[in-house]
């Protein structure tokens, strides 16, 4: 998801929740009669004179429209998968195109991150995030692992993947997650 599709979903989730919240004290005071300006009566003559108007069809379908297209674009926003299919490698000129599969490129980062002593398990990923390209390492790591040999690892799986795919716009970021101390694994190294 985009950092714009984040904004939106966060500002109709807050405008949604004050309308309801409002709604809601707005009943409880007109319930209990606490707020005195409060009719006791709603006349909703307004609202049925205006459904009898001849153009109300129109604003109704037009407003429906309206609503089917802004939904229409906010499935569109969620669906589209941020994860990189293909690359583009250097080389690629007007005769061909050079591509490699994005996939088994972050795997082999990944095995390789995973073969470092103190991880247990590795996995990677290559996606678009806020217009740059990043590359995800995700570890498990023995609680007695040792960080410097870690993180000069990642460093180096890092450098790696931007050698491999000859591109320096590859950003890479690496989570590490502490196993549990009781669960401990034989690792045969």
């Amino acid at each position: 998801m985009s950092r714009r599709v984040r904004a939106i979903d966060r500002g109709a989730t807050l405008v949604a929740s004050l309308l309801a919240l409002g709604l809601g004290v707005l009943a409880i005071l007109w319930w209990t009669g606490t707020w005195a300006a409060l009719p006791e009566q709603v006349n909703a003559s307004a609202v049925t004179d205006a459904l009898d108007q001849p153009w109300w069809p129109w604003a109704a379908g037009a407003g429906g429209l309206a609503l089917v297209l802004i939904g229409l674009g906010w499935l569109s926003d969620h669906l589209r998968s941020q994860s990189v299919g293909r690359l583009a490698l250097p080389g690629s000129g007007t005769s061909g195109r050079l591509n490699a599969d994005a996939g088994p490129v972050a795997k082999a980062a990944g095995e390789a991150f995973g073969a470092v002593r103190g991880v247990r398990s590795s996995r990677a990923t290559i996606s678009h995030d806020r217009g740059q390209m990043v590359a995800r390492v995700t570890a498990t790591v023995d609680p007695e692992a040792d960080l410097d040999i870690i993180a000069s690892a990642a460093d180096r799986v890092s450098a790696e993947l931007r050698q491999v795919l000859g591109r320096d716009d590859v950003l890479c970021r690496v989570q590490l997650k502490v196993s549990g101390k009781n669960s401990t694994l034989s690792r045969v190294s």
